[in-house]
């Protein structure tokens, strides 16, 4: 008896402290009136919580949303269509990329240390030099009599200043660096203020390393071709929200990547609040790893570093880590129009289902007789069995007086159906930004003028995508150009000679001869070169002029000499 008072006692005290506990914290969250600092101490950087927001979703929301999205992708013909448009117009062919001469437009970029000093990283640029071996090995790199040296060609040892995401910033001789040259001094600066570099190579040279640059490139995409593809990157991110892409470094080339489903990075236990991206305490937006976990058990299987991890996110803001799909502002809407559709199918069934009203006179026992003589089968339900009456294409019925035939034409009021789907059609295109014509790729019910009007924002829309996805795609091109500097395919001075050029899909198609017309004219004023017309037309001006000969002349006295 004693002790049952006494676990009464202690079962009073436990909730009287846990009464306690919640009124604290409930009167110092009310009592609060600023934002909370990042850092565990308020004077430890200068760092505010500026929180998610309100107009953000829960993790539990997003998942679903993506959830929903993967339904959709697979199996709804409109969601499907979105994402094969954006591919094409987008990621589609087209796409490329060529290393050309930094020349004017080679700018360094700069780079800041974790704790945000702008200190430039070494520990990789030795890496890079000792690794370095192979042709373009730092140390003796003469091209041969009379073509003059390879890229800041010299046999002494070179130091690399490379950024936090491997990529190669520029290169200075240790033997100018040590003798405090100004030269040295300038180009330090030059580097990391954003000024013009001087290249230092002959033109020879800079296409022999264009052609490299190429043909690691297509080595790279060729190897991994069943892993890595631009199309399935940009799906991936429309689709999920966002895309992850791990980077393996490899002795031999070319290196591998792959694709991490969202699942995989997330909270293991004793990580919540991270969703997965662990960020630098003074920084919430620099990601320092990434947790792999298992989905379905949760446990952490590896933390990545955030150098292996290209993470390509969409629909959140800056400071959010996890991004939204695409068909989150449209997925209601279009499970609404699936049940639409099948609304309208049930009713044109129940049009069918009773065709014929025959109105026979007499008796019961007549009428009875008459329908067993006109029964051609029956079919057994749980219910019964029901009678069958076949009545073939071009059956001639013969009645009596005492006999009415009347066929029925149920109302169906499908004109008040038909803008009920449409307004569905116009909201789901609304939200993702499409015309209607690209919605239901039907553009009967639209002429030349109107579609053209239309297609404005599509167009601009599909520029702002390939910009995006541009810069994702330079910044994995930027890390392969680096491994091939680490295995010594490159010189390590490649980032300051050469810069990536993309090329992304046509989006607009017109009258294509008329516009040639409109080019010859064009060329024969002096306002457009052969070459750009050649380049017009999808042609390497070089070939083209090496095909044709120097100094041919077509009808109307233009000089096709390229």
């Amino acid at each position: 008896m004693f002790s049952y008072l006494r676990d009464k006692y202690r079962a009073a005290r436990v909730g009287a402290r846990y009464q306690r506990l919640v009124q604290e914290k409930l009167l110092a969250l009310a009592e609060q009136s600023g934002p909370e600092w990042v850092g565990e101490e308020p004077d430890a950087a200068d760092w505010t919580l500026v929180g998610p927001g309100w107009a953000t979703i829960s993790e539990q929301d997003r998942v679903d949303a993506r959830q929903k999205a993967r339904e959709l992708a697979a199996k709804n013909p409109h969601a499907r269509n979105v994402l094969r448009l954006m591919e094409v117009y987008v990621v589609g062919p087209g796409l490329a990329v060529q290393a050309v001469a930094a020349g004017a437009e080679g700018r360094g970029r700069r780079t800041e240390g974790r704790e945000g000093s702008g200190r430039v990283s070494e520990s990789a640029s030795q890496r890079v030099g000792e690794e370095g071996s192979g042709q373009w090995a730092a140390g003796s790199r003469q091209e041969g009599a009379g073509n003059g040296r390879q890229a800041a060609g010299s046999e002494e040892s070179s130091e690399t200043a490379r950024g936090q995401g491997g990529e190669v910033l520029s290169e200075v001789t240790a033997g100018q660096a040590s003798s405090g040259t100004p030269s040295a001094v300038n180009s330090r600066v030059s580097i990391l203020s954003d000024q013009p570099l001087t290249l230092d190579a002959q033109p020879s040279t800079l296409k022999r390393l264009a052609v490299e640059a190429g043909r690691l490139w297509e080595d790279f995409v060729r190897g991994n071709r069943r892993h890595w593809s631009y199309r399935e990157h940009a799906r991936r991110t429309w689709r999920d929200g966002e895309c992850f892409v791990r980077k393996f470094r490899q002795a031999t080339w070319p290196p591998e990547v792959r694709f991490l489903d969202p699942e995989a990075i997330g909270e293991p236990h004793g990580a919540e609040g991270t969703k997965g991206i662990v960020t630098d305490p003074r920084d919430a937006e620099r990601p320092v790893a990434y947790l792999y976990i298992d989905p379905a058990s949760g446990r952490l299987r590896e933390e990545i570093a955030a150098e292996e991890i290209l993470h390509t996110k969409i629909g959140a803001d800056s400071n959010q880590k996890r991004g939204v799909t695409i068909f989150l502002p449209v997925a209601d809407a279009l499970k609404r129009f699936e049940g639409w559709m099948e609304t309208e199918l049930i009713a044109r069934k129940l049009q069918a289902s009773i065709v014929l009203w025959r109105k026979v006179k007499g008796s019961p026992t007549a009428v009875a007789g008459l329908a067993d003589a006109a029964q051609s089968g029956s079919t057994t339900y749980r219910e019964g069995a029901l009678r069958r009456e076949k009545i073939r294409p071009g059956t001639i019925l013969t009645t009596s007086a005492g006999t009415e035939l009347q066929f029925l034409h149920p109302e169906t009021n499908i004109g008040e159906a038909v803008p009920l789907g449409r307004l569905i059609l116009l909201c789901i295109a609304a939200g993702q930004g499409l015309p209607e014509f690209m919605l239901t790729s039907d553009a009967s019910n639209a002429n030349y003028a109107s579609t053209m009007v239309a297609e404005a924002p599509a167009v601009k829309m599909f520029q702002a995508e390939q910009q995006f996805f541009i810069a994702e795609f330079d910044d994995l091109w930027r890390w392969v150009m680096g491994e091939a500097v680490r295995l010594g395919l490159l010189p390590v001075d490649f980032f300051r000679l050469m810069r990536a050029h993309w090329t992304a899909p046509d989006l607009v198609s017109r009258n294509r001869p008329k516009e040639r017309l409109a080019d010859v004219r064009l060329v024969g004023a002096g306002i457009l070169s052969r070459q750009e017309v050649a380049r017009r037309e999808g042609v390497d001006p070089e070939v083209m002029a090496g095909e044709l000969g120097a100094g041919e002349v077509r009808p109307g006295g233009i000089e096709l000499d390229l």
